[in-house]
């Protein structure tokens, strides 16, 4: 007979598993700075189109709706979202909250701006359709982020320790700790999505006093844990599992016997989808650009999903500038019917794309530099002004250089006068340099250029 369990007998047992015990108590006393932490890496803005996958009790949805998204909680267990939807009432939010299956869920192809999921879609059985659905809903140039637990931290540890205690995993079904690392989310969406962020982080647990509370905390509200007991009961080794759990919280405790601290390795994984068409019913999705393995539906749509990829970052539609239309239109002059790669055409729109910006931004330099300039000149007017005593030993230093600068135009046969004149006394007057000068013999050339320096004043430019 086979040991296959029917899929919505699988959904059911799953379902019933995160509401025993007391997942929303669990939130609330150490895993809260999860959410913001996604809704940070994934850029969510006013405006956006939100969808939190497997959001249980809106730990990342509700951070979201807080910044003027539109948001959607999801989660297969209503329970989750019922404790969800009480918390966002009490903080005057309003999201919309689905009963959905991460597997399959129930919205059309791209539909929203970020589709993310935060310690949540990764304990879907089926890794590979979670990852197909994340890309589906998500709209092209938009962005898929999660945060999951990593195999090697503290949480993949738990689940090795509760593994032989746990009920057998249906068939195909996957540990939920794989999605933690970066291989397996490449191997799971392929090229259909740009990883900008693949990052490792810890979170710091310090809510219990002793190392052995976190084990009992678990014991108490975590429905895999309870699950994995209830299963280790059957066969009288329920104890066997206490003292696993007993001996996991010493091994990762890094603080005190009387004062317990974890630490818990998570991945935060974010990326741009690329895809123009959507996997749904076995149909095979397209990539943006080229003929591998799926040619390019139009040149209009490559256009339009790059405009979108500018400005995904921002969640904003996309322009219609002139750049954009330029765009578009040379895309339609590459006739890509008879398979052309339109890749490196695509590629050198992309720049002409974004050479307005660039042009602008050493522009926005340009201006910044003149400033400084400007703001340098009023210091030093302002330091002259309040200094006025010193302008005169200012005045007095410019006279003797105006003075050096007259006797380098002395003729070649002529340097003996030169170096008799010497360097003058700038404490003279005028009128006692000129009889200084006529009394060291300057050539009456020089006297007489001398003369005509100080008739036109002491600010007069000096020249030949």
């Amino acid at each position: 007979m086979s040991s296959a369990v029917p899929d919505s007998d699988l959904k059911t047992r799953h379902r019933a598993m995160w509401a025993s015990g007391d997942y929303p108590s669990m939130v609330e006393t150490f895993l809260l700075p999860l959410g913001p932490r996604l809704v940070d890496a994934c850029g969510i803005e006013a405006g956006m189109k939100v969808l939190d996958v497997a959001a249980g009790t809106g730990n990342a949805s509700i951070p979201a709706a807080e910044r003027g998204a539109a948001v959607t909680a999801s989660d297969l267990t209503p329970e989750l979202l019922d404790a969800g939807r009480q918390r966002a009432e009490a903080d005057g939010l309003e999201l919309e909250w689905v009963t959905a299956d991460a597997e399959s869920l129930p919205f059309e192809d791209a539909s929203f701006d970020v589709v993310m999921s935060s310690i949540g879609a990764m304990f879907a059985p089926h890794h590979q359709d979670v990852a197909d659905e994340l890309v589906r809903v998500c709209r092209p140039g938009g962005t898929v982020g999660m945060l999951n637990w990593t195999p090697e931290g503290m949480i993949g540890a738990l689940f090795r320790t509760m593994g032989p205690f746990a009920p057998p995993p249906p068939p195909g079904a996957q540990p939920p700790p794989l999605w933690g690392g970066e291989q397996h989310l490449r191997e799971l969406f392929g090229d259909r999505v740009d990883w900008r962020t693949l990052e490792r982080d810890n979170l710091e647990i310090t809510a219990f006093d002793r190392p052995r509370d976190y084990g009992e905390h678990f014991k108490a509200r975590y429905g895999p844990t309870i699950a994995a007991r209830a299963n280790a009961a059957k066969d009288g080794r329920e104890g066997e599992l206490d003292d696993a759990l007993d001996q996991f919280c010493d091994e990762w405790n890094r603080g005190s016997d009387d004062d317990a601290r974890f630490e818990a390795e998570y991945l935060v994984a974010v990326a741009t989808d690329l895809l123009l068409g959507r996997k749904r019913c076995g149909a095979e999705p397209q990539r943006l650009v080229g003929q591998q393995p799926a040619a390019v539906a139009s040149p209009r749509e490559a256009a339009i999903t790059l405009q979108l990829l500018e400005s995904s970052r921002h969640g904003r539609a996309a322009c219609a500038n002139e750049p954009c239309d330029r765009l578009v239109s040379q895309l339609h002059r590459h006739d890509d019917s008879a398979g052309r790669d339109l890749s490196p055409a695509v590629g050198e729109l992309r720049e002409q794309h974004q050479q307005p910006r660039l042009e602008s931004r050493g522009a926005s330099d340009r201006a910044r530099k003149r400033e400084r300039m400007r703001a340098a000149h009023r210091a030093r007017d302002e330091c002259a002004g309040q200094h006025r005593p010193a302008c005169r030993g200012l005045r007095e230093a410019r006279a003797e250089q105006r003075e050096a600068r007259l006797l380098q135009h002395v003729p070649a046969d002529e340097v003996g006068h030169q170096r008799v004149v010497g360097r003058l006394d700038p404490r003279m007057d005028d009128v006692a340099r000129t009889e200084q000068l006529r009394a060291r013999h300057l050539p009456d050339h020089h006297l007489a250029a001398h003369q005509a320096r100080h008739d036109q004043g002491p600010d007069a430019p000096i020249g030949r």
